[in-house]
């Protein structure tokens, strides 16, 4: 278990880039889904909670599902050898194997990480239902995703969400 919570440790390092000082995993959150590694984090302050699945591929690459008490649902994505400028928008397009292309904006947290944020968790868990491959295209880069395992990893998300998101 403590190799566990290292690891959670470290995921949750990019949690809280996207949340307030205030943001402290949940005890008792972490879980694994397959290869992918979730946990919960309160903002007390914003009176949020957020649940967040994490997997890491072989080349480096890193994709995180976070799903938020407020409706909101992030892919935030590192991909190899990709730098950013921080907090600038960039324009991509993102497809699953069994999704066509959507076109959305994203922001750079940082050199090497891209968020792209959804304002309803239902509608996205639907877009990656199914899915084993995610891939994003974006002003001089591409890169695809493993996301295998991610429907038994939403559920995990879910279930978090649903077990410690404050009522109302």
């Amino acid at each position: 278990m403590q190799r566990y919570s290292v690891s959670a440790a470290l995921v949750a390092a990019s949690l809280l880039c996207a949340t307030s000082a205030s943001a402290e995993m949940i005890e008792g959150s972490a879980f694994y889904a397959g290869l992918w590694k979730g946990l919960g984090v309160r903002d007390a302050e914003r009176n949020l909670v957020m649940c967040q699945v994490s997997l890491s591929g072989v080349q480096g690459e890193r994709i995180d599902f976070s799903l938020w008490s407020n409706n909101r649902f992030a892919i935030l994505m590192a991909p190899v050898g990709v730098q950013f400028q921080g907090g600038q928008q960039y324009d991509v397009s993102i497809w699953t194997n069994v999704e066509t292309a959507i076109a959305v904006p994203a922001v750079a947290m940082g050199e090497t990480i891209l968020i792209v944020e959804f304002t309803d968790i239902d509608w996205a868990v639907d877009y990656l239902e199914d899915s084993q491959i995610l891939t994003v295209t974006g002003e001089g880069f591409q890169q695809s995703f493993s996301i295998a395992s991610a429907n038994q990893a939403l559920a995990g998300a879910k279930s978090c969400l649903e077990a410690y998101a404050a009522p109302g």
